[in-house]
């Protein structure tokens, strides 16, 4: 059996390394059985910051944008984050059962 000194606030401890070892093996092998996935595993939701007046008006003045150019960038960061799910949901939907019928007036504006 390995020991290890450690040193402790209150004198010297003694660790079990093979103790350790066995018992993180052990916890591999429950965890294993239990067979945890993304789909099993719940998460708790993230509660969203309150956005009021003065959080926007000092977010503005931190970026020193005019109100035009705050909505329009506002506006520009939605759009480009609803491209960006619809992009992967073109690419990686069919492992979900999920597909896209992309119809287009203008498909020479079509991004790949």
């Amino acid at each position: 059996m390995t020991e290890v000194t450690m040193a402790t606030t209150h004198g010297v401890k003694k660790r079990d390394i093979f103790g350790e070892l066995v018992e993180g093996v052990a916890a591999m092998g429950a965890h294993r059985k239990g067979r945890i996935t993304l789909c099993s595993h719940r998460v708790a939701p993230l509660s969203l910051p309150r956005v009021n007046q003065q959080l926007i008006r000092r977010t503005r003045a931190h970026f020193r944008m005019s109100r035009q150019v705050f909505a329009f960038r506002l506006g520009e960061a939605q759009y480009e984050a609803a491209q960006e799910v619809t992009r992967r949901i073109a690419k990686e939907g069919r492992k979900y059962g999920v597909g896209l019928l992309p119809v287009s007036q203008r498909s020479s504006e079509r991004r790949r």
